[in-house]
């Protein structure tokens, strides 16, 4: 088994990078045993399971920050096309007028991914226009807002798939939206 060595401040970094997702098991267990002593820098090693986990856990928080800073589009008003691409995969989030968070979702298959989806919400296709909304999509057009963040899917793998789930899961985690597609509304509750 491969394994590689780290400094105590990279550790550090790692995690405070990872704001928490690493467990203190998992740093217990691998990056307390100190492989260099006699005032060296002191240095962690880690099996390489390990590293390929932080590193998945660093890439998802940095997805989590490029969805979180994309660009507020405003939903269309009615015979205008809405902005997002109809040939790729993502993570999207819906904010009300004022901004505060109202649906976090993905996109897990479809001829149209992103936009498909998207406008499934606009045409009361979906536990959020249905439940939140009361079965009007209309009420989306020209005030709420939408983010995306493309998560491709990798050739022949489920990683795409993988990646947007596991951003979907921190941005609902992070973000606290008001209706989590659960068919019910969270928030009258």
């Amino acid at each position: 088994m491969r394994t590689s060595k780290f400094t105590e401040s990279q550790i550090i970094a790692t995690l405070e990078q990872a704001n928490g997702w690493i467990t203190g098991e998992l740093t217990r267990q691998n990056l307390l045993a100190i492989t260099c002593r006699y005032g060296k820098k002191r240095v962690f090693t880690c099996k390489s399971e390990d590293t390929e986990v932080a590193n998945e856990v660093s890439r998802i928080k940095y997805l989590f920050d490029r969805l979180i800073m994309a660009k507020r589009i405003p939903f269309p008003m009615e015979r205008k096309s809405l902005e997002a691409p109809d040939d790729a995969h993502g993570v999207y989030i819906i904010r009300s007028p004022r901004g505060k968070v109202l649906h976090v979702g993905r996109t897990v298959r479809g001829k149209k991914c992103l936009r498909q989806r998207l406008y499934n919400h606009l045409y009361a296709g979906s536990s959020f226009t249905n439940k939140y909304l009361d079965g009007n999509g209309g009420k989306l057009r020209g005030k709420y807002t939408y983010a995306y963040l493309v998560v491709p899917d990798i050739s022949n793998s489920d990683i795409g798939n993988r990646r947007r789930a596991l951003l979907e899961a921190l941005a609902v985690g992070s973000l606290c939206p008001a209706h989590m597609g659960l068919g019910r509304n969270l928030a009258s509750e």
